[in-house]
């Protein structure tokens, strides 16, 4: 697929905006100490999640990467909280 088209495709709109929402949902330190706990209980890298910023090449792709590798940790965190539960990415939104 070409990147026009890429960027035009709802789906991966979708999916990019609720990786925004998740990743904002743990500008808390409530939800970043959670956060932190999981990725110790899973053994994952301990970097913070990246928000993408227009004006940072790149950064949309770093996000994207980071909450797929971290999508464990990410997943039992909001799931707990009923606000932030429908945050949590439905399959079809982690396979675009």
């Amino acid at each position: 697929m070409s990147r026009e088209k890429v960027n035009q495709d709802k789906r991966v709109e979708r999916a990019v905006g609720i990786c925004k929402k998740m990743v904002a949902a743990f500008f808390s330190w409530k939800k970043k100490r959670d956060l932190a706990a999981a990725k110790e209980e899973y053994n994952l890298p301990k970097h913070k999640l990246v928000s993408e910023t227009p004006t940072r090449w790149g950064s949309r792709q770093q996000m994207v990467k980071q909450v797929l590798e971290q999508k464990r940790a990410i997943t039992e965190v909001l799931s707990k909280d009923k606000k932030t539960r429908s945050l949590v990415p439905t399959w079809q939104d982690v396979d675009i």
